[in-house]
């Protein structure tokens, strides 16, 4: 094995810890510098964007999408949660006044279309005033945003701890693993300092994207499933693959992000991590089965049975989606040839996802961030419903590509930024974001 110096062990040493001293201040002044941006962020949306502005008398929801949540607690509450899926009441509860502040046009409302355990997760909101609710959802969700790209720099940064020794040399798919003993210590540290400093500009560029920022406007959840997602990804890259499906069974709260996890892990024979998934699944619905009405979870067993024909829906934007049941409903073919093609789609992109060779290639191959944008891309194509705004998560795969070819990881920024920003404003009628995303899946490189 290369040494480190010529020098004394002493000096040796002194040396590394002068290292280890710069990187940590680095990362200091990286998570200082993005906690800034964070704030600036929440800043700007709160007092800048008309959906946080108060009022009495409004065209649309304080705090948009977050009403849907805040109202489903509220009913939680007041013992009123077998209503949540009654459409009529749901809409009667969030044009209430007394309950919420303020009037806005009854003929629109936000229908409930998540499972009932998340309603319960999130139903201590609603102990507070809608008003300062939604100001403290915009804080978590900004907050969940920093917590992930602190994980994100755990997981991609050079010399993590749970990483095997290697050169660099090694065909390895991360340059997380070139381990301080392998590698020349003035490289190793100025890469490490120089990388703190990239991870943190990265994810402060990231608060722009349109996922992010209009999420965040929409009060929508996308940091979240993030934050969840690289909780996941750095357990399992620890070695702890039970803890690690434990939290991605999390997803579950919103079935369109996880449908797809868990048949990828039985495919690439990922036992341990299906075990804890099955484990953290059984639990979060246990728990909700032990506090919400049976009759709620009938209604809502009938509100996902309409899940793939969503895309029909009065209202529905196509330009927001990623789906590819939306993509090929635009080409205006019978639904047969429809399903047809999707399924071809589907059987084409999973088959992608199935990792061949021994445990080892299996592996690394697994815990690479193309791997993981590669699986994320096909949830969100194969996904019956799933909106732009989703499409933070992707920040943590590009991230570790990033640290690979930063090439890549930029065109692939770039590309999303484009897609979301067209398919936002421009009403073209065709899903953009699903087309860009599509493209980026089959293509071998970004």
């Amino acid at each position: 094995m290369r040494q480190l110096s010529s020098s004394p062990p002493g000096a040796t040493m002194i040396r590394a810890l002068e290292a280890r001293t710069m990187v940590a201040g680095a990362q200091n002044a990286g998570g200082r510098w993005l906690a800034m941006a964070c704030l600036l962020l929440a800043s700007v949306i709160w007092l800048g964007n008309p959906n946080y502005h108060w009022s009495t008398s409004r065209d649309v929801p304080y705090g948009a999408d977050f009403l849907q949540e805040w109202v489903a607690g509220d009913m939680l509450w007041q013992g009123a949660g077998h209503q949540i899926y009654d459409a009529n009441h749901f809409a009667n509860w969030q044009h209430s006044l007394q309950r919420t502040g303020f009037q806005w046009p009854e003929k629109d409302y936000y229908p409930a279309v998540y499972p009932p355990p998340y309603y319960c997760l999130v139903a201590p909101l609603a102990g507070l005033p809608y008003r300062y609710a939604t100001i403290l959802w915009l804080i978590l969700m900004v907050t969940a945003y920093a917590c992930s790209a602190l994980c994100s720099e755990r997981i991609w940064s050079l010399g993590s701890p749970h990483q095997p020794a290697s050169g660099p040399s090694t065909p390895i798919s991360s340059y997380s693993s070139w381990s301080l003993s392998s590698w020349p210590l003035s490289n190793w540290s100025l890469s490490c300092w120089l990388l703190s400093y990239l991870s943190a500009t990265w994810w402060s560029i990231g608060l722009c994207l349109p996922a992010v920022f209009m999420g965040c406007v929409m009060g929508q959840k996308g940091c979240l499933w993030l934050l969840i997602l690289a909780l996941s990804v750095q357990l399992n890259r620890n070695g702890r693959a039970v803890a690690a499906g434990c939290v991605a069974g999390l997803l579950t709260l919103k079935p369109t992000l996880c449908f797809l996890l868990p048949v990828v892990m039985i495919l690439n024979r990922q036992w341990r991590f299906c075990g804890g998934f099955i484990l953290g699944a059984t639990g979060l619905y246990g728990m909700a089965a032990a506090i919400v009405p049976w009759s709620m979870w009938q209604d809502y067993l009938q509100v996902i049975s309409g899940a793939a024909g969503y895309q029909n829906h009065a209202g529905y934007r196509s330009g927001w989606s990623t789906s590819l049941l939306t993509l090929f409903s635009t080409l205006g073919w019978p639904k047969i040839v429809t399903l047809s093609l999707y399924a071809l789609a589907a059987i084409f992109l999973v088959g992608r996802l199935i990792v061949r060779g021994d445990v080892s290639a299996r592996q690394q191959r697994l815990m690479s961030p193309e791997y993981l944008f590669q699986l994320l891309a096909t949830t969100a194509l194969l996904s019956p419903h799933f909106y732009f705004y989703d499409l933070v998560w992707l920040l943590l795969p590009l991230h570790g590509l990033l640290v690979i070819d930063a090439r890549r990881a930029i065109m692939g920024l770039a590309i999303l930024w484009v897609s979301m920003l067209l398919g936002q404003n421009l009403e073209l009628g065709w899903p953009v974001c699903c087309m860009a995303l599509l493209s980026m899946a089959i293509r071998p490189k970004i």
